[in-house]
C-alpha cells in the first residue's frame, strides 16, 4: 500500500480520508473518490480502494476540488450545515493570510528537497540557509532561494525598506576577444552599437525562427569584454556552439561571478554605507568595477524587483558568506532582510523567462517590440523571421489580467487554461499572485489577439478551479526602479 505523509495543519480538514501510522503521523491511506461523506452532509472527498492519487499527494488541488463539488451540490460554497465539516470556513484565508500563499505556491506534502552536489550551490547558499530560507527552486542548474518565511513580510520589506537576494543563479556568459562586439550584436535584435563601457542593456536573444531563447542583461566591462547575465537557459552552450567554426575571434566561458541584489527604497542608503556616495549618482543601467574590503565586485544599477535597487556581482566565490554578512550588517539600521522575487515583479510588468516568456514566443508576442531593431547595421540571428512576423502581424499576445477568484483555490505552479464558450482552450494564464497594493489577484495571460482588448472578460477552467478574469493594461503598478 502506498502511503503519502501529509501536513497535519492542512490534513485535518479532510480527516475522514486520513489515518495515522505507527509513529502517529497523519497519512493518506486510500484513494480519494467523489462519494458522499455522511460526516460532512455533502459530496466531498472520501476514501475508496486503491493507491493514493495526485489529489492525496497535493492537498491544495484536493481542497479546491472539494469546494467545487460542494458548490455544485449546494449552490454555494460559502454556506454549510451547522454541523458540517469546517474545511471551507477554516481554510479560506483571510486577506493577507500567509496560508493563502502556501496554498498557491507550494504542495501540502512534506516532501523535502535533498541537497546534493549534482545541483550547484551558490557562494551564498549557507548564508541563505542561516537567514531562514524555507523554499528553494532550481534555476540554471543551481539552488535558488525563493522564500524566507512569510512571503507577505518579504513583499512589504521590499516595498518599504530593503531586501538582499541571492541571485547567483543569474549565471554569466563572458564573451571576450577582438570580435566580441560583433559576436554579441549577432545574438540579439537590439542595437548595441551605442553600448559604452560601464553600461548595461536589457536584451532578448533570438533563435533562427525568431523565438526567444533568453532575456539577459548585457554588461560591457571593457571594449572587448561583455557579460550576458542570464535567465534560466543553457545559453553558454548555445553561444559556444555558435562560435565553433565561425569567423569570430572570441573566447566564451562562464566566469566566477555570482550576483546579489539589494532591492528596495532604502537600498541607496545601504549601498552608500558600503561603497560611498558615488553609488547614489549611478545612472540607471550603469555599472562600475570596484572592491569592498578587498572583495572584487561589479556594482550595477539594475534588478527585477520593481523597486529602486542594485546588483552586486561577486567576482570570487570564496568571499560569498563574507560579502553577504557585510551587506546585512550595513543594512541593519534600515531593517534589511533576505528576499526574493515577489508579486511586485508582476505588478511592475516585469516578465520571467520560462514562466511568462517561452521559446515559442517572439518579442512581439510578449510586448518587447522596443528591443527589436530590424534596421540595425549588424546582422543578427532570427532577423528574417522577425521581419516576417512584423509584416504579417501576430495571432496572440501577453496581457495583464485581474482574476476573480479566491487565490487559495488556485494552484499557481500550473498554467491555467483560458477557454471559449465550448470549453476549448484558446489561451493560458501564466504567472499570477495576490497584490497587496491592489488587493486583487493579478497575472499574465497569453491570449488570441481578439481577446486582448482592455476590459475583455475571459473564462478560466482547470481541474482545480474555474474562474473569470478581466484583461487590464500593463503595468499594474508603475515600477520605481528608475527613480
Amino acid at each position: 500500500m502506498k502511503v503519502t505523509t501529509l501536513s497535519i495543519d492542512l490534513a485535518k480538514h479532510v480527516f475522514h480520508v486520513l489515518g495515522a501510522d505507527s509513529r502517529g503521523r497523519v497519512v493518506l491511506r486510500k484513494r480519494l473518490t467523489r462519494k458522499p461523506c455522511r460526516s460532512c452532509r455533502g459530496r466531498v472527498m472520501r476514501a475508496g480502494d486503491g493507491p493514493a492519487t495526485r489529489y492525496g499527494q497535493y492537498l491544495g488541488p484536493a481542497i479546491s476540488t472539494v469546494r467545487r463539488w460542494q458548490r455544485r451540490d449546494s449552490g454555494s460554497h460559502r454556506r454549510e450545515p451547522d454541523n458540517a465539516c469546517e474545511y471551507g470556513r477554516e481554510w479560506a484565508p483571510k486577506p493577507h493570510d500567509p496560508a493563502k500563499w502556501d496554498n498557491i505556491m507550494n504542495s501540502a506534502t512534506e516532501a523535502k528537497l535533498r541537497f546534493g552536489f549534482r545541483i550547484r550551490k551558490s557562494p551564498f547558499f549557507e548564508a541563505s540557509r542561516r537567514a531562514g530560507c524555507t523554499h528553494y527552486s532550481v534555476y540554471n542548474h543551481m539552488y535558488y532561494p525563493v522564500q524566507y518565511g512569510d512571503p507577505l513580510d518579504m513583499d512589504r520589506r521590499l516595498v518599504e525598506n530593503v531586501t538582499l537576494w541571492d541571485v547567483a543563479v543569474e549565471r554569466q556568459v563572458q564573451i571576450t576577444g577582438p570580435d566580441a562586439s560583433r559576436f554579441v550584436e549577432m545574438l540579439t535584435p537590439r542595437d548595441l552599437s551605442d553600448l559604452k563601457v560601464g553600461q548595461c542593456k536589457y536584451v532578448v536573444l533570438t533563435a533562427a525562427d525568431g523565438g526567444i531563447l533568453n532575456d539577459p542583461v548585457v554588461l560591457r566591462l571593457r571594449e572587448d569584454c561583455y557579460w550576458l547575465s542570464l535567465a534560466d537557459n543553457d545559453i553558454l552552450l548555445w553561444a559556444q556552439g555558435l562560435a565553433v567554426g565561425s569567423k569570430f575571434d572570441v573566447e566564451i566561458c562562464e566566469p566566477d561571478v555570482s550576483p546579489l541584489q539589494v532591492q528596495g527604497p532604502k537600498s541607496g542608503d545601504v549601498m552608500a554605507a558600503l561603497f560611498g556616495s558615488w553609488t547614489t549618482d549611478m545612472p540607471y543601467y550603469g555599472l562600475r568595477e570596484t572592491e569592498l574590503d578587498g572583495i572584487p565586485v561589479v556594482v550595477a544599477r539594475t534588478g527585477y524587483g520593481g523597486e529602486f535597487g542594485y546588483e552586486i556581482y561577486l567576482r570570487d566565490r570564496r568571499y560569498g558568506e563574507q560579502l553577504w554578512d557585510r551587506i546585512m550588517t550595513a543594512g541593519k539600521p534600515y531593517d534589511i532582510g533576505p528576499g526574493a522575487s515577489s508579486p511586485r515583479r508582476i505588478e511592475a510588468g516585469i516578465m520571467s523567462y520560462g514562466a511568462d516568456i517561452t521559446r515559442a514566443d517572439n518579442p512581439f508576442h510578449v510586448g518587447l517590440d522596443r528591443l527589436v531593431h530590424l534596421d540595425k547595421a549588424a546582422d543578427f540571428i532570427g532577423k528574417e523571421a522577425l521581419i516576417r512576423a512584423k509584416r504579417n502581424g501576430i495571432d496572440r499576445k501577453l496581457v495583464g489580467v485581474e482574476i476573480d477568484v479566491d487565490p487559495s483555490r488556485d494552484i499557481a505552479t500550473e498554467r491555467w487554461p483560458v477557454v471559449d464558450d465550448s470549453g476549448a482552450q484558446v489561451g493560458e494564464v501564466r504567472s499570477r499572485a495576490p497584490s497587496l497594493r491592489l488587493e486583487k489577484y493579478i497575472g499574465y495571460a497569453m491570449l488570441p489577439i481578439a481577446l486582448t482588448q482592455a476590459g475583455t472578460q475571459i473564462q478560466l477552467a482547470a481541474d482545480w478551479a474555474s474562474a473569470s478574469a478581466t484583461v487590464v493594461p500593463l503595468p499594474f503598478v508603475r515600477s520605481r526602479a528608475k527613480v
